[in-house]
């Protein structure tokens, strides 16, 4: 098997409790590439470095539920290089996606989620990478990238800045995505072919942040089952009540900028083989009995979440009757001090009058 050299984004603080961060584990690898040793394989390194990921301070429910692993490979094509392999790790909420280099002078194309993913899986790099272990070996700029495991959302971003300006350019996506490209094979597993069991294959859209360039405003969308029917629901700040209404590019400049997604869950064969208390089973790993809504959430939650917000309403009410009461009781000092100030006023002019009178018997 060949060395490769890893690198890592986890650069976070290292928990107190912690074997291996993930810059130790990064360093380790560099080391054993310099020394031309053999490390670990793909699925194995994985596993290490999602391990270390955790000690370094991401060890949650949160982080476990909603972190993507990502594996990115730059391989060198000279026969008999003794470290071919460069790979970098990734671990995050989002999927960060880019539109093609040529997309400012084609803004009337239409770009699909899957040909974005299709790029993010096969990018070429503006410039080429030069082999770590040979500069003479033939340059390479394509890396392959493959996701290694999912939570229960799949997050992707879609990357507007650009240099002189930003590409607001309307993405078009599937309500159902199978990303079963996203798991193929790396060069790095010619030998021993990673298990995809830590990824979920199909998944639902779920939600959208969409941009609207003529209001400058940014809003919100859901994907839920409502009456029977999956429909989308609009949440705009400028509206008091959310509303039913879908997504839409109705100026130029409207659009995507973070697209969700949820695990479709209807058979076994949908389902994530991993810890199956993150699809709602007890500890033991038996599925939970207890009543779920149509998003697959337990019933019981919802009423723990109706009855916080029903507290949270009777506080604000209560604070605002106290509110209502001191106003009129403010109110009433005012008129108070209103009718004091026309009594002033009025012995003022007596006074003034008085003044005036003696001053002519003068």
């Amino acid at each position: 098997m060949a060395s490769i050299e890893v690198v890592a984004d986890c650069s976070k603080p290292k928990a107190a409790n912690s074997n291996m961060s993930c810059d130790h584990l990064s360093q380790r690898r560099d080391n054993e590439v310099e020394n031309g040793k053999v490390i670990p394989s793909l699925e194995v390194d994985a596993a290490n470095f999602f391990r270390a990921y955790q000690e370094d301070g991401h060890d949650s429910d949160w982080s476990r539920a909603y972190t993507l692993q990502q594996v990115q490979e730059v391989a060198c094509t000279a026969p008999g290089c003794p470290s071919p392999i460069r790979r970098q790790w990734l671990h995050g909420m989002f999927v960060d996606l880019e539109l093609p280099a040529d997309a400012k002078q084609n803004p009337e194309k239409s770009y699909s989620l899957e040909s974005l993913l299709d790029n993010w899986k096969n990018r070429n790099f503006d410039q080429y990478r030069a082999c770590p272990v040979d500069s003479q070996h033939p340059p390479q700029k394509r890396r392959r990238a493959k996701l290694t495991r999912t939570g229960d959302v799949l997050a992707f971003r879609v990357e507007r800045a650009i240099a002189d300006g930003q590409l607001l350019i309307p993405i078009q996506y599937p309500v159902e995505l199978d990303i079963t490209m996203l798991i193929d094979d790396l060069p790095s597993e010619a030998e021993a072919r990673m298990s995809s069991d830590k990824v979920h294959l199909n998944w639902r859209v779920s939600g959208v942040v969409f941009y609207s360039r003529s209001r400058t405003h940014f809003m919100g969308y859901r994907y839920i089952k409502y009456k029977g029917e999956w429909q989308w629901v609009e949440y705009d700040d400028t509206k008091e009540f959310p509303t039913l209404n879908p997504p839409k590019v109705q100026d130029e400049g409207d659009c995507e900028y973070l697209i969700f997604y949820r695990p479709i869950r209807s058979g076994a064969a949908k389902e994530k083989v991993g810890d199956k208390r993150k699809r709602g089973d007890d500890q033991e790993g038996r599925p939970s009995k207890m009543p779920r809504t149509d998003d697959g959430v337990e019933v019981s939650t919802v009423q723990q979440r109706l009855a916080s917000l029903k507290e949270t309403l009777d506080n604000h009410t209560t604070t605002l009757a106290s509110l209502k009461e001191s106003h009129e009781n403010h109110t009433r000092k005012l008129d108070s001090h209103d009718t004091k100030l026309d009594k002033l006023i009025a012995d003022n002019a007596k006074l003034d009058t008085i003044i005036e009178l003696l001053s002519k018997k003068e």
